[in-house]
């Protein structure tokens, strides 16, 4: 018998959304993504990678931000609480961000 045009056309002929949009090709974009793609990584890798994050944040924006709220030399227990608290928020974000 005969069949029609659309029988004779593939899936991603027949797909009326363009190919980058596509939640496949999304995903597929966001797995290989730099930051996103670290889920799939393994525990070792994954854990290395949050913790030069983490140090990052601490060294260039938790401690430089807590050492204008506290002054290290007379509150420097203080400036290191703080600078560790928002350094261990920004990491949990990312983490969920990842997730």
């Amino acid at each position: 018998g005969e069949g029609s045009l659309l029988d004779e056309l593939d899936a991603d002929q027949r797909c009326p959304v363009p190919r980058d949009q596509r939640p496949s090709s999304q995903l597929k974009e966001l797995q290989e993504s730099p930051l996103l793609g670290w889920g799939g990584l393994e525990l070792p890798g994954y854990l290395a990678r949050l913790g030069f994050l983490g140090a990052f944040f601490y060294v260039v924006l938790a401690y430089p931000i807590a050492s204008v709220s506290y002054d290290p030399r007379t509150q420097g227990l203080e400036a290191i609480i703080c600078a560790t608290t928002g350094t261990c928020v920004a990491t949990a974000a990312i983490s969920l961000l990842i997730y």
